[in-house]
């Protein structure tokens, strides 16, 4: 498993509670890029944005920034190129799992996870509402 880290400085002028509410606009286009397992939306003060990606292989994390589409969104809506630092991933801790895994057990263990979650009769929402 890797992670990508991408710093984008913003202009001064940026209100920030605009662009939080852009990056449920932007969110939807992430959901089916080749390899990448989440991404985590950044801001830092208001001086930059930017993202936390989660990615199955080195591959699909350079190929899903090397889109020059990708840039070209970033450099028309901030005026500057986004920095880009990729990181492999050997262990991970999760306290919500309540364990410590090597990458490749943990998205065994978060697929088991997901199927679990897929088959539970009541949903969230429902328990809510209860």
């Amino acid at each position: 498993m890797y992670i990508s880290i991408v710093e984008i400085d913003l202009p001064a002028e940026t209100d920030c509670e605009v662009l939080k509410d852009a990056f449920m606009t932007t969110g939807p286009r992430y959901v089916d890029v080749p390899g990448l397992l989440r991404k985590y939306y950044t801001l830092q003060n208001g001086t930059m944005t930017g993202g936390v990606f989660v990615w199955d292989t080195l591959e699909n994390a350079k190929a899903g920034h090397a889109d020059p589409g990708w840039r070209k969104i970033i450099a028309d809506r901030y005026g500057n190129e986004p920095r880009v630092a990729y990181y492999e991933v050997p262990t991970i801790v999760d306290n919500v799992m309540g364990a410590v895994l090597p990458d490749g057990e943990y998205l065994r263990a978060c697929a088991i996870e997901l199927e679990l979650a897929k088959t539970r009769a009541v949903s969230p929402t429902t328990e809510l509402q209860a």
